[in-house]
C-alpha cells in the first residue's frame, strides 16, 4: 500500500501497531508532533499545540500496490522524492 500526502501540510504521520495473539491492528494517524513524546519535542523546539477549537485538514491518498511493476514504479517515486 502507498500513502501519499503533502509534507508541508502533514508533518508527521504515525503508524501504530497492535500485534496480539490472533489479532493484528494497524492505525495510521496524522500527528502535530513526533512520536517520541512532548518533552523531547519541547526540548528540540518542535512542540506544536492546537488551540481550543482549532482544526487542520490533511489530504491523503491511499493506493493498493499490486504486482512487481507497480512496486518498481513506487520505489522510483520514493527515490526521486529522497533525491536518490
Amino acid at each position: 500500500m502507498a500513502i501519499r500526502f503533502n509534507k508541508a501540510q502533514l508533518k508527521n504521520l504515525i503508524v501504530r501497531k497492535m500485534m496480539g495473539e490472533g489479532e493484528y491492528v494497524v492505525g495510521i494517524e496524522p500527528s502535530n508532533n513526533f512520536v517520541r513524546g512532548r518533552s523531547a519535542s519541547r526540548a528540540a523546539g518542535e512542540l506544536e499545540w492546537l488551540a481550543p477549537g482549532e482544526t487542520r485538514q490533511f489530504n491523503l491518498t491511499m493506493e493498493i500496490i499490486s504486482g512487481s511493476e507497480q512496486l518498481l514504479t513506487l520505489r522510483r517515486e520514493i527515490n526521486n522524492v529522497r533525491g536518490l
